[in-house]
């Protein structure tokens, strides 16, 4: 899988107008899932691959362990925001859809987040929602 490829492939839909949404094979999401595991440290790899998970078209809770970290740990706001983006979609809207409650560790780290400088969060959410489609800030 090439991650750059489909970053632009997401990145020219979503500029188009659609929804820049991509099916992913079983195997698709596991090796993604592996990549994601491995690029903690690299912000510009995790911001890509954070990007290609908030728009996979299939519900899979295969991330949810690798989203918690992204959530857990100290990265820019930005990662934090698009992370809490992808947790809706493949954390909360997956179990939900699957009839299963959210696990206690999801809802500790949600519960430590509100203690984390939430105005800046909530700066930042803001200020995504009125800027202009830019690659940095479109999903």
């Amino acid at each position: 899988m090439n991650l750059d490829e489909l970053y632009q492939k997401i990145l020219s839909e979503i500029e188009q107008g659609h929804r820049g949404l991509v099916r992913l094979t079983n195997t698709e999401l596991n090796e993604l899932n592996s990549v994601f595991g491995n690029s903690m440290e690299d912000s510009g790899k995790l911001e890509k691959i954070l990007c290609i998970v908030e728009h996979s078209a299939t519900l899979s809770q295969i991330f949810e362990s690798n989203i918690i970290r992204v959530l857990n740990s100290k990265l820019p706001d930005t990662h934090l925001i698009f992370a809490l983006n992808c947790s809706r979609k493949h954390i909360i809207e997956a179990r939900f859809t699957r009839g299963q409650r959210l696990e206690y560790e999801f809802l500790e780290t949600l519960k430590k987040l509100l203690y984390h400088s939430i105005q800046k969060l909530l700066s930042g959410l803001s200020e995504q929602s009125r800027a202009p489609v830019t690659k940095g800030y479109i999903f």
